[in-house]
């Protein structure tokens, strides 16, 4: 398995894409370009869940991700104005209260592996 790679069939030659794939070799690990094998992806980055939405103030965050690291979460209002920041950890849930008012707010995470945002609605 090789983490963002993909190859040619002429010959290894990887680029980074972020995706995890899944590639079959041979007992020394070697794939000969011209076996014609397809490197498809085995799953994606990740995905940010936010729950109970629409809230009345609590909710709960969980950014998934293929490894466990360190996630950075904010909310904000319509405006831009950061109303909250916290840390976080990946595939761990993460309980946020708001003492905002009412409104739509843009629960935003950021990863090693990439950026999330989900639209909130606060009753």
């Amino acid at each position: 398995m090789f983490v963002g790679k993909t190859f040619n069939d002429t010959c290894p030659t990887w680029k980074e894409d972020g995706d995890v794939w899944l590639v079959s070799t041979d007992s020394n690990g070697y794939v000969p370009p011209s076996t014609g094998v397809t490197v498809s992806p085995l799953v994606p980055n990740g995905e940010m869940k936010v729950w109970p939405n629409p809230t009345s103030g609590s909710f709960t965050v969980m950014v998934s991700s293929i490894a466990d690291e360190p996630v950075q979460i904010t909310v904000s209002n319509m405006v831009g104005e950061m109303v909250r920041e916290m840390g976080g950890d990946t595939n761990k849930a993460t309980e946020i209260t708001l003492n905002e008012p009412p409104g739509v707010y843009f629960v935003a995470a950021t990863t090693a592996q990439g950026n999330y945002v989900v639209k909130l609605v606060v009753k």
